[in-house]
C-alpha cells in the first residue's frame, strides 16, 4: 500500500531526512558503514535520507539512537500539556500545603 502525504507531511520527512545525512556526515561515515551500524542497507539509508515515506520506524530510531539523539523521540505524539490544567494543578498543590501548615501551626 502507498503512503501519501500531504506537502507539510512530506516535509517534515524530507527534513529529517536532511538532519541525518548532516549527522551522518558529521561522523564522517559513508552510507554503506553508517547504514551497517543501524542494520539496514546502502540503500534503505538513502531513502531515509531523502525522506522515503515508507521507512521502518525501527530505522530511524535505531538511528537516533546511533547518534546518540534517541531523546529527540519523547515528545512525539504526546498529547501537548494544557497550561490551565497545571496552573489548576499547581493551585490545587498550593492549597493543599497551606492547609497542611495551618493544621501545624494549631497543633
Amino acid at each position: 500500500m502507498k503512503i501519501r502525504l500531504l506537502p507539510q507531511e512530506r516535509k517534515i520527512l524530507e527534513d529529517m531526512g536532511l538532519v541525518l545525512r548532516d549527522a551522518r556526515l558529521a561522523c564522517g561515515e559513508p552510507q554503506d558503514v553508517f547504514g551497517g551500524r543501524i542494520g539496514v542497507s546502502r540503500q534503505t539509508l538513502a531513502k531515509m535520507e531523502l525522506g522515503y515515506p515508507a521507512t521502518s520506524i525501527g530505522a530511524w530510531i535505531k538511528a537516533s539512537a546511533v547518534l546518540g539523539r534517541l531523546g529527540t523521540w519523547d515528545e512525539v505524539l504526546r498529547a501537548p500539556s494544557d497550561p490551565f490544567a497545571e496552573y489548576d494543578s499547581a493551585q490545587e498543590r498550593l492549597e493543599r500545603i497551606k492547609k497542611a501548615r495551618a493544621r501545624r501551626s494549631k497543633g
